[in-house]
């Protein structure tokens, strides 16, 4: 992450996709959780769905039983990801 003079640049997972927002005070700054992207894929839902519940990937990997290589594969757009792969993670993140 990137802090120049009350903006932000933050670069979001393998592939580089730059957002980046002003804030007119640094508290504005300091109480902001994340960028929503506006991305309805699946593997975006259940990127979003991770993140909103406070897991890493090593964390979901964990409770799903599956490998971190395995979640990512169900976190990106196109990627053909077995079925009882993603009912898992959607499991858990229910």
């Amino acid at each position: 992450m990137l802090r120049m003079a009350g903006a932000q640049l933050q670069i979001v997972g393998e592939k580089p996709c730059a957002v980046l927002c002003t804030f007119s005070t640094d508290s504005e700054m300091k109480n902001m959780d994340q960028i929503v992207m506006s991305d309805t894929t699946s593997s975006a839902r259940r990127r979003a769905a991770r993140l909103a519940k406070g897991y890493s990937l090593e964390d979901l990997a964990i409770a799903t039983g599956l490998t971190v290589a395995e979640i990512t594969a169900a976190e990106e757009a196109g990627v053909q990801v077995p079925e009882h792969h993603v009912e898992r993670i959607e499991h858990v993140l229910a």
